[in-house]
Parts: structure tokens; sequence; C-alpha cells
């Protein structure tokens, strides 16, 4: 795991006087996608989200923060003149801002701490990639049993699911419209049920939602 108090402390005085530690609450934008892209966050404590916009309003969450992480190191790194995603926190953070040209300054002088990130870059596109296309050739019905199962990972019984219909439509990559749309369908087929609004889903229910994606 990526030890950033360390690599941080040990960062030559030149670019550690010039960090600036702040707290962000839950809910606050870290970065905005589409501002410029003039700094680096490193995430000491807390979890984030990062999703992305498109032109028809519809929101897809596609990665999750959590400490020890890095936010703009991307952009940074490709030169790339705006953040091309939004990260917000999603637990309170306390997170250092670096400037983007001191980042850069600093990794072409330490090779140690530039490998360490190149591997943490590596390791946070690689699941990215993976799926890439998967989202446009699997229908919503797919998409929100792969989310159930695995956000039911490791729960037994009959499990009641805190999420809301805007964070299953961020998650899935769809509208709430259609998220709506799709869980009435899989609940007048048995696939799912309805307590006070949240989704419910039994053991038998989970283990034939497992089925079905394995059969697609």
């Amino acid at each position: 795991m990526l030890d950033l108090q360390a690599m941080l402390a040990a960062m030559p005085e030149t670019y550690r006087r010039r960090l600036v530690e702040r707290a962000y609450g839950k809910g606050t934008p870290i970065v905005l996608k589409g501002e410029a892209a003039t700094r680096v966050f490193f995430l000491l404590e807390g979890r984030g989200r990062v999703s992305n916009e498109f032109v028809d309003g519809r929101r897809y969450s596609f990665a999750e923060l959590l400490a020890p992480d890095i936010v703009g190191e991307f952009e940074a790194m490709a030169e790339a003149p705006t953040y091309a995603a939004t990260c917000e926190a999603t637990t309170p953070c306390r997170i250092v801002e670096m400037g983007r040209a001191d980042f850069c300054a600093w990794l072409q002088e330490d090779g140690k701490n530039a490998y360490e990130i190149a591997c943490l870059i590596a390791r946070k596109s690689y699941p990215t990639s993976n799926m890439t296309g998967g989202i446009k050739y699997t229908s919503t019905e797919q998409r929100l049993a792969a989310f159930l199962l695995r956000h039911l990972s490791g729960m037994t019984g009959n499990i009641r699911l805190s999420s809301s219909r805007q964070e299953i439509a961020d998650e899935i990559g769809t509208s709430v419209k259609t998220v709506n749309r799709t869980i009435a369908k899989m609940r007048e087929e048995g696939k799912i049920d309805i307590l006070h609004g949240k989704l419910v889903v039994t053991e038998e229910q989970r283990q034939a939602l497992k089925e079905s994606l394995e059969e697609s």
C-alpha cells in the first residue's frame, strides 16, 4: 500500500513548505470535471467518488477513492489542461494539496516515489480499462443485478440495500427513471423485493441473480 504520510514527510523542504492541508466535508467536490487542473490532491483520510457527467445529464460513478489515494495525478502527468472527471468526498476527508508544477518537478527528482505513483496509476487504470465497453453492451437489468451482488457481497440473509435510486443510477450509468422502471420489472418477476422504498434481496434471489449473470 502507498504510504503517503511517509512520502510527504520525506519530501524535500522546497516542495513540502508549499503543501496545504485541508478538511473536506461529505459531499464536497475535490475537483470538478472541466476545471483547470492546477493541483494534485493527496487523500490521507476518508473516501471519495469519481464520476462523469454526459451531455444528456446522466452521471456515471465509475470509481471509488479510499485513502491513501491521489487525485489529479493523471492530469498532471499527462499535461492535461483540465480535470477529466469530478471527484467528491463521500465521507469527511483530510487532504494535502500540492501545485501541479511542484508535483511534476518532485517526481522527476525522486525516482522511487515516481515509480510508486506510477504503480498506483496502473492499479487504478486497470479495472476501468478491463471493463471498457461493458456498460455499452449489457442491459440495465444486468448492470443492476451486478450492482446488487457487488454491494451485498459477504452479507447473508434477507438484505435491505440502503443506496438511493440516484446513487444506483450514478453507479450503473443510467437515469433514475430507467432504474425505477428496471426495479419495477425485476420486482414483478420476483427477482427482488421492496420494503419502505428500499431494495431487499433474499438468499434465493441473490443466487438467482448470480446464476442469471453467469449465463448471460
